[in-house]
């Protein structure tokens, strides 16, 4: 029983010594990535290391992700124990952008004399309506970009929020979605909703409509709780693009090899 339980503590001392890379998968995908020819500051290269981390997880399932090397040229992340493709890869720095607009066409209480009336979604319909005059009636799922030119007006209408504002904490509560702002972006957000209560504020991702609602009071602790969606599975799947946020520092693929 004595040389048993010496033995368990020698292996366990060895172990800590050695770190987890004992337990490491011996295969995996190494992916390089070109930084900017400027270089990054400590404080991106802690940044990109902690997004690629929590993004490997959240995007490629890959829970053992680590930053082997960053050096001037290149950041070299390892997905140990998963296999996968340039496609896969490209997932962690082309995510859609995350942008919150205030749709000031739109009919409310205070103004009923603008164009655009929304139709929220049904069980039976997913997509926000937008109808407008002479009969003519935009669905945010067939026709994105339409709701973005049409309704939102850019270019010229610019977002009040986007994916750097926002945390990488979203999280589904039923069918609601918890978003958490930044120090900046809470003071953005904390700002336009003092100043447009009563008007709707829109989320969307990748140029699509997430969410659309009135605002009804300031918006004061850095959070916002986007509401309905149809289906609690709906409400996570939003929450999962949030999550992606903004990547902090743009950089560009080199290369995806299996090791």
């Amino acid at each position: 029983m004595f040389k048993t339980t010496k033995l368990i503590l020698v292996f366990l001392s060895t172990l800590a010594l050695c770190g987890c890379s004992m337990l490491e998968p011996k295969s995996g995908t190494r992916i390089v990535f070109e930084l900017p020819n400027e270089g990054i500051t400590r404080e991106e290269t802690a940044d990109l290391s902690r997004y690629f981390i929590k993004q490997s997880s959240a995007l490629l399932g890959a829970d053992r992700a680590r930053v082997d090397r960053v050096d001037k040229d290149e950041l070299v992340l390892l997905l140990p124990g998963k296999s996968v493709n340039r496609e896969d890869a490209e997932k962690l720095i082309n995510i859609p952008n995350i942008e919150l607009y205030k749709l000031g066409s739109v009919q409310t209480k205070n103004h009923p004399e603008r164009h655009w009336r929304l139709i929220y979604p049904t069980l039976e319909n997913p997509a926000y309506i937008f109808a407008g005059p002479n009969a003519i009636r935009i669905n945010s799922e067939k026709e994105p970009q339409e709701v973005l030119k049409r309704v939102v007006g850019i270019p010229k209408t610019k977002p009040i929020i986007t994916g750097v504002d926002i945390k990488p904490d979203s999280s589904a509560v039923g069918t609601t979605v918890r978003v958490l702002f930044t120090e900046n972006g809470a003071k953005k957000i904390r700002e336009f909703t003092r100043e447009n209560v009563g008007e709707y504020m829109a989320v969307f991702s990748g140029g699509k409509l997430l969410s659309a609602a009135i605002i009804e009071a300031p918006i004061e602790e850095g959070m916002v709780v986007l509401t309905p969606f149809r289906t609690q599975n709906e409400a996570m799947q939003v929450a999962s693009l949030i999550r992606s946020g903004s990547i902090p520092v743009q950089i560009k693929l080199k290369s995806v090899e299996k090791y």
